[in-house]
């Protein structure tokens, strides 16, 4: 009886201690899990929180060079600004149509709306690039916080162009007042130089009108003159001729007269007529009696090829009659001039 009540309470104890042993098991099996869980959810947290901070550095460090190219191209248009608005001065206080010439104005123009326009461009750079990186959902929080960061700096860059871009149309409305000053002032150089002009057309024809008159009058003057020279010219003609007809009839020779004869050869050394024996008999003949005027060329009758040459020359002339002159020496029946 004792030993099998014995047996008995040491099966229930030995089902105890199993069943606690069981319980233990399951209780740290649920611990497990449960370490494991709040393991995995601190990793999963850790490994987004670096995501997201990597992602709001990356895109702070793009909106940050975003916001520099935006606040250099701000800054160059206002310097172009300052520039225009310069030139719109100095033009603005021109008189002439050169000096307001628009055209500078219009160019500082555009330069100073392409980087208005550029960085307008920036700026939706900007909000696609954030939009697209808040798309990806590769940051949570830290896209507020960048909003956060930069909203300011872009409100007052945006606020910035608005103003850029007002003050570029208070200039434009400026350049459309200077273009039609400068078309008012073309126009009336225009008008001015065509006025000079036709004043110079005019004097320049009242000139060429006076010239003319004057070409005729002293076309006339000239055709008087030729006309006066050409009737002295024959007045002196038939005065030459009645004075050598006269002096010709008063001055005529007998047919034996001697005349002189001017013989263009160089040679002194005229001497005997007929030559001496000692230079040899040369085959002459007696020359023909001379007759003419005064004044005529002689042809020559005859030629001798030895040292002495006798008779007229091609170039002798009769220089008068019955004169005598120390360098004419007498040849025969003939005065020779040497």
């Amino acid at each position: 009886m004792n030993a099998t009540e014995s047996s008995m309470e040491g099966s229930s104890t030995g089902q105890r201690s199993s069943s606690r042993a069981s319980l233990k098991n399951i209780l740290w099996l649920i611990n497990g899990c449960l370490l494991g869980a709040l393991m995995w959810s601190i990793w999963h947290w850790g490994a987004e929180r670096y995501r997201s901070e990597a992602a709001r550095r990356e895109t702070s460090a793009a909106c940050q060079r975003l916001l520099e190219k935006l606040d250099k191209r701000l800054s160059t248009a206002v310097l172009l600004q300052e520039e225009l608005r310069g030139e719109l001065l100095r033009a603005t206080a021109g008189s002439t149509a050169d000096e307001m010439n628009p055209g500078r104005i219009r160019l500082a123009l555009r330069r100073v709306k392409a980087q208005l326009e550029g960085a307008e461009k920036e700026m939706r750079q900007f909000a696609e690039e954030t939009a697209k990186l808040a798309a990806k959902k590769k940051i949570r929080h830290g896209l507020n916080l960048l909003a956060d960061q930069h909203q300011r700096e872009l409100e007052a860059q945006s606020s910035r162009l608005d103003g850029v871009w007002q003050e570029l149309a208070a200039l434009e409305q400026q350049t459309d007042w200077l273009s039609l000053r400068w078309l008012q002032a073309v126009e009336h150089e225009a008008a001015m130089a065509r006025q000079s002009q036709a004043k110079r057309l005019e004097e320049a024809e009242q000139a060429r009108t006076r010239a003319e008159a004057q070409m005729r009058e002293m076309g006339d003057a000239l055709k008087r003159a030729y006309a006066q020279a050409e009737r002295d010219r024959e007045s002196l003609r038939r005065i030459t001729l009645a004075n050598q007809r006269r002096r010709s009839e008063e001055k005529a020779p007998a047919p034996t007269a001697t005349a002189v004869v001017e013989v263009n050869t160089g040679w002194d050394d005229f001497s005997l007529y007929p030559p001496p024996i000692e230079f040899g008999a040369p085959p002459w003949t007696p020359p023909p009696p001379l007759s003419g005027r005064v004044g005529d060329r002689l042809a020559p009758y005859y030629s001798v090829p030895s040292y002495y040459d006798y008779g007229c020359y091609p170039r002798s002339r009769i220089v008068g009659y019955g004169v005598w002159h120390p360098r004419i020496v007498r040849i025969g029946p003939y005065l020779v001039v040497n």
